[in-house]
């Protein structure tokens, strides 16, 4: 398939204005259900606040003081519940989803566009002949190019594809497969890893939907029993079937860009040998069992990672190593 004329980079480039125009317009619709609701309020109480300021006025000036003290305590505490319930729902939601991922805003990191898709297309082109789980993902592939495979974890609700948007980091975070809005998402790799060839460790972000949807499964691997019957992980791409053996699993959480600490969502290529087995020795520090999977350098994983709420800003995650 050859590469994207300028027509066709044209009408990508102005659907994707479309949608952040629209999503801007019910960002901004959430966002007036808590101004309007203020200004009637306002309006319904302006007669109460001049009486409440004529009364005020007969009053000594500590007695004002102190009364004015307790009101703006009560609204900053009131100020601060309302933030904590529905702040990711307002127009600050991706910046403080995006901060709480990675520590900082890397939206200015964004790319053009996919360098994973073109690679994809050539080896869709080969002559080859395929069947089976291969034409499937090939097909899918041809409906949305942000596609790079479908990660499976056998007798669980993880049953998903997976995208991957480097220029456009969290496009997925509330979208399905056919674009539309969606609170469940998909599963979505870090816009920092490397596709074909592989970074040495992908990272795969999903939501832990309270109806067991998404990666909800995933903090099962708490349990060494849940562990045992499911050991094996499939992630296959366009073009390969692939095989993982769950190797760590623990809770964690985000830290603060000044906390000195190992941080699991930093590691996805290593350096050196020493960088790498750095991490793997984190990773069985942390990890809530034993599972006996040797890891070593030059070995492929996979982290799969989903919110919890055990601690502010925690995450369950669990390590793979690729064995075929």
């Amino acid at each position: 398939m050859s590469p994207e004329g300028p027509e066709d980079r044209w009408e990508s480039r102005k659907r994707r204005i479309l949608q952040k125009l629209t999503q801007a317009g019910k960002k901004l619709g959430r966002f007036s259900f808590l101004i309007i609701p203020c200004i009637v309020l306002f309006l319904l109480f302006h007669n109460l606040l001049l009486k409440i300021r004529s009364l005020l006025s007969r009053l000594s000036p500590k007695i004002v003081l102190g009364t004015l003290g307790i009101l703006l305590s009560l609204a900053v505490i009131t100020g601060a519940i309302l933030v904590r319930i529905y702040g990711d729902r307002l127009l600050f939601a991706p910046q403080t989803i995006r901060s709480a991922r990675y520590g900082e805003d890397r939206t200015s990191h964004a790319i053009e566009e996919n360098p994973y898709e073109s690679e994809i297309q050539k080896e869709m082109d080969e002559p080859e002949s395929v069947s089976g789980d291969l034409l499937s993902y090939r097909t899918l592939l041809k409906q949305n190019r942000d596609f790079v495979g479908w990660l499976t974890v056998d007798g669980t609700l993880i049953d998903h594809p997976v995208m991957y948007t480097p220029y456009d980091p969290e496009k997925y975070l509330h979208r399905s497969f056919s674009q539309e809005e969606s609170s469940e998402g998909l599963p979505f790799i870090d816009y920092r890893c490397r596709l074909n060839p592989d970074s040495d460790n992908l990272i795969i972000y999903g939501h832990n939907m309270k109806n067991g949807d998404m990666f909800a499964t995933l903090t099962r691997y708490q349990e060494e029993s849940f562990y045992k019957k499911h050991p094996r992980i499939e992630f296959d791409s366009a073009v390969e079937l692939r095989r993982y053996e769950v190797a760590y699993a623990f809770f964690d959480r985000i830290y603060y860009q000044d906390e000195n600490l190992f941080k699991f969502y930093n590691f996805i290529d290593a350096s050196s040998p020493e960088e790498f087995n750095e991490a793997l020795t984190q990773f069985k520090q942390k990890s809530i069992y034993d599972t006996g999977v040797p890891v070593a350098y030059g070995d492929h994983l996979i982290t799969l990672v989903t919110c919890t709420y055990q601690v502010e800003n925690g995450r369950f995650v669990v390590v793979a190593k690729r064995v075929s």
